[in-house]
């Protein structure tokens, strides 16, 4: 699990600067839209359901794993209940 973890982690990263050298120009903020939320992007919710963490401490662990979840959903092309 751990290995499948790491491996889409690296994938994500890597095409993050492909994305931006895609772009070919600065960004500015008027480029930028008033509001963004990944629970509509084009009417889809690319977020995934609230976890419990109750025993253990850890919702930086979750927050990160959840902002994971939804990254990949969104590059996949729709929510299909990723769940790491």
């Amino acid at each position: 699990m751990i290995k499948i973890l790491a491996m889409l982690i690296v994938i994500i990263l890597l095409n993050i600067p492909t994305a931006l050298a895609e772009t070919g120009s600065e960004f500015s903020d008027d480029d930028l839209p008033p509001f963004f939320s990944w629970r509509n992007i084009g009417g889809i919710d690319f977020t995934t359901s609230i976890k419990n963490q109750a025993p253990a401490p850890t919702c930086e662990a979750y927050a990160f794993i959840s902002a994971l979840e939804t990254i990949v959903q969104y590059q996949v092309g729709y929510p299909f209940g990723c769940d790491l």
